[in-house]
């Protein structure tokens, strides 16, 4: 992009009949070639085109900026996924209060009450994007606006803050990162009607030493309504499968002591 005229035109405060063309990179001015050939302060100096200075400042801060909209593209996308989590706990919550509006109101309430604090995580998440998202796009309407208005020697004063600024937003961590769901990780709502499943692990040790061995191994024991139930496992498999597969039992080892009527 070409230099606007008025910064085409910016003259050097000790030679009013030069043009700012150096950078002197000791002082971190912008001078005329005079200053620096003649001027006597800038002597031993390093110099610089100010030209090839001012380009690499934009660059810089143009780099940092696009990734400022990468980072406000991605926290767009983390809002829509919470509206559509919203959603989808409305819609589960509304499916579970079908399902027992016949049975107890009390149920419901329940179901109201998990509603609202399951709501109130998400809103808070929505409200904590939707104020980073209204931050980062302060701060790249300012960024741009310091591109298009501040003249060669203002911009390359400033970059240094303008890049510091978005860089710390930009290595900032969202306030929150998918996937975006209720505390523990379900959107679903326990039923009322179908009570939680037990639940265990069988965990065989010497696994190889038992296949050699061929014979059944039972799990600890699981009493359910009076009855008691193992599972019965046969390492190197049993029957048509054995040495094939592992073959697995549910058996009922001990019931009621009389028939239920």
């Amino acid at each position: 992009k070409r230099s606007s005229p008025d910064h085409d035109q910016e003259r050097c405060p000790h030679h009013k009949a030069e043009k700012l063309s150096v950078f002197c990179w000791n002082c971190r001015l912008c001078i005329c070639h005079q200053c620096a050939l003649w001027g006597g302060t800038h002597c031993g100096h390093v110099f610089k085109p100010l030209e090839e200075v001012h380009t690499q400042q934009v660059a810089q801060v143009r780099e940092q900026v696009g990734a400022m909209r990468r980072r406000l593209h991605h926290l767009l996308g983390l809002v829509a996924q919470v509206e559509r989590s919203v959603e989808a706990v409305r819609q589960a919550k509304d499916l579970r209060v079908h399902e027992i509006r016949n049975a107890v109101e009390h149920m419901i309430a329940r179901l109201d009450a998990q509603l609202k604090g399951r709501l109130l995580s998400l809103v808070a998440q929505k409200n904590a994007l939707t104020q980073e998202t209204e931050q980062l796009e302060q701060l790249l309407q300012a960024a741009e606006t310091q591109l298009t208005s501040c003249s060669r020697s203002e911009l390359i004063a400033r970059s240094p803050d303008i890049v510091g600024r978005l860089g710390e937003l930009l290595q900032r961590q969202p306030p929150c990162s998918p996937p975006l769901l209720l505390p523990g990780g379900a959107q679903e709502f326990p039923s009322e009607m179908v009570p939680p499943y037990e639940a265990s692990v069988f965990l065989l040790r010497g696994f190889s030493l038992l296949q050699q061995r061929a014979d059944p191994v039972y799990s600890r024991p699981l009493v359910v309504s009076g009855l008691t139930w193992r599972l019965k496992v046969y390492p190197d498999g049993n029957g048509v499968v054995r040495g094939n597969y592992l073959s697995v039992f549910l058996e009922l080892s001990a019931g009621l002591p009389e028939t239920s009527k």
